[in-house]
Parts: structure tokens; sequence; C-alpha cells
């Protein structure tokens, strides 16, 4: 389900609750890296790490801080119990990676490659991923309260049991994602694609849609839609 027919509808977010920033030094004074290697227990703190690979890893309990990671390659690794606050990524690739225990605030994702990725059960407060390749990203029974949305390619995710409250999906292809069991309330997908999106009338409650979106919705759950003046057949 489409949010209208023709182009899509200017959409006035502007009073949309928005994620916190990250809180970020001044550029001056991030220490440039080249290479991300973790380990178990590492922190980073106050770095900027551009154009490395460090793909196919497996730490726990890696702490990031007010950092900047440009163009770096996680691919295909496991990362456990990851605290995350005030860091950029941006441009960075985490197809198929997975996150354990993820916990996040203020991260912003920046136009960054993310087909495949896990997160389950995931704390992501002020999250935010603009313009982000994410098709089949699983971010199943995570809280993701008040998240945003912009821009991204979300086809075929699964947001399963996920806290969506709040959270806004600005401009997004969402066709064929998964809703189920999750909780919509507040939660804004009016300039949003639905095509074939799976969301169950108890996920609904609350959820903000355009006229043509509750009506297409509507008919998935076997309701016919008719003005005054059509004809009942």
């Amino acid at each position: 389900m489409r949010p209208g027919n023709g182009p899509r509808p200017k959409i006035n977010n502007g009073t949309a609750r928005k994620p916190k920033n990250p809180d970020l030094p001044d550029p001056d004074k991030l220490i440039p890296a080249t290479e991300f290697d973790p380990f178990d227990e590492d922190l980073y703190d106050s770095i900027h790490i551009g154009q490395c690979v460090c793909g196919n890893r497996e730490a726990s309990h890696v702490v990031m801080e007010h950092s900047i990671f440009e163009r770096v390659d996680f691919t295909q690794s496991r990362l456990k119990r990851l605290e995350i606050s005030d860091v950029d990524f941006r441009r960075c690739d985490f197809a198929a990676i997975t996150f354990d225990d993820l916990d996040v605030q203020r991260v912003q994702f920046l136009a960054c490659r993310m087909l495949g990725i896990k997160i389950i059960e995931g704390q992501l407060v002020d999250f935010s991923c603009q313009e982000c390749q994410m098709e089949f990203a699983q971010l199943r029974y995570s809280m993701l309260k008040g998240s945003y949305f912009n821009g991204c390619i979300l086809k075929d995710a699964d947001f399963s049991g996920a806290d969506l409250r709040g959270a806004t999906f600005d401009r997004c292809d969402l066709t064929g994602a998964s809703f189920l069991n999750s909780n919509l309330s507040g939660c804004d997908l009016r300039s949003s694609v639905l095509d074939n999106a799976h969301i169950g009338q108890e996920s609904l409650q609350g959820a903000i849609v355009t006229p043509f979106q509750a009506v297409a919705i509507a008919s998935v759950f076997g309701l016919k839609v008719l003005s005054e003046e059509e004809e009942i057949k």
C-alpha cells in the first residue's frame, strides 16, 4: 500500500520528535585513526576512524563514545554487549553483522549499507538512520521508541515485537516489512511505502497513516470501504 495515488504527499514532519544528535567533540579534538580491530572490553573514545576494513570480527563489551566512523567495513562481524553513545557512522558497511545486547544512545547511521543486519532485543535510544540500505534488516523485539528513519530502503525488514512508539518513517520503502506484534502507537508512517507490509490489527492502534493507507489497510482485514453513492455488490 502506498501513501497515496500519484506522487508521494508532502508530509510536514517538522513537529515530529526527532532523536537528539550525537554529542561530538570539535573535529580538531578527534584523534585520527586508520585501524579498528576491537578486542573484548576495548574502549574507543573521541576518535575519527576512516577507510578501513575490520569485517568478520568477534568481540564483546566494547564501548564506543564521542567518535566518528567513516567508510569502515564491519561486514559479517558478531559484536556482543556493545555500548555505543554519541557516535556518527558515515557510509559504513554493516552487511550481515550481528549485534547481541546492543545498547545505543544518540547514534546516527548516515548513508550506511546495512543489508541483513541483526539487532535482536536491542535498546536503541535517540537512534536515527538516514539514506541507509536496510533490506532484510532484523530488529525484532528491539526498543526503538522515538527512532527516526529517513529515506531508508527497508524492504522485507523485520520489526516483529519491536517497540516503535513515537517513531518516524520518513519517505522510507517498507515493502514487505513485518510489524507483527509490534507497538506502533504514535508511529508516523504517512510518507512511506507499505506495499505488502505485514501489520497485525493489534499493532495498528495509534499508528499515524494517510486516508489512502487507512483504506488499503482496512481492505487487508477484509473490510469493504464504499462511498454512500456506491452500490453494494
